[in-house]
């Protein structure tokens, strides 16, 4: 059984909880005003390496394993959660800005994901994110198109101008928005339901033997 993420079931809600609602509030302004705030990403990254130190203190307190310090001492549990939000966040702006470079997202894809890096830390779970997303944005888009009715010369215009929707510009004529805030915003909420599923006391633990 892999290492405890979370001291306990109540910080385990109160985190995934927090980073849910976050994310949805990202969505919401960005499906209504088709741009993200920047306020709004600082306070998602601020947040998470806030919520990743407290994590990581409460842990070091009761002796439980920290990611990369010995574990006993408040203050180095304070410093392992800020680090592992850190270095969360700098990971999820360097693979989306390389993204951004081959225009296959916009700039506030890059923020956002970048943000959600500064909760979910330095962990595959922030690869899970990510994969997860696109799979909802690919679901999301052909949903949307098949409930347009679009013709074929209004599908290549919407297929070809995902990347620029992403970042708050006008979408052509007849086609189909979508943004990409809303997939980030589901799989942030499955990754983290279904990864912390026994925390979170959703599901038992598999028994030893068993």
């Amino acid at each position: 059984m892999s290492r405890e993420f979370f001291p306990d079931p109540v910080v385990a809600w109160a985190y995934c909880l927090g980073l849910g609602f976050l994310t949805s509030v990202a969505a919401y302004i960005d499906t209504k005003t088709a741009k993200i705030p920047n306020r709004l990403n600082f306070l998602i990254l601020g947040t998470g390496l806030i919520a990743n130190g407290i994590r990581g203190a409460w842990l070091a307190a009761i002796e439980k394993p920290l990611w990369v310090f010995d574990t006993g001492s408040w203050g180095l549990g304070l410093i392992d959660g800020v680090l592992f939000g850190l270095l969360g966040f700098l990971v999820a702006f360097v693979v989306m800005f390389g993204f951004w470079l081959l225009g296959l997202c916009g700039g506030g894809d890059v923020k956002l994901l970048a943000a959600v890096g500064g909760w979910i830390g330095l962990s595959v779970n922030l690869l899970w994110v990510w994969l997860m997303s696109i799979v909802t944005l690919f679901i999301w888009t052909i949903l949307r198109i098949l409930t347009r009715g679009l013709s074929p010369k209004s599908l290549k215009k919407t297929v070809g101008s995902l990347s620029q929707q992403t970042d708050g510009r006008a979408s052509p004529h007849n086609s189909v928005r979508v943004t990409y805030s809303v997939p980030i915003a589901v799989a942030v909420i499955l990754v983290l339901l279904w990864v912390h599923r026994f925390e979170l006391l959703l599901a038992l633990p598999p028994q030893p033997g068993s």
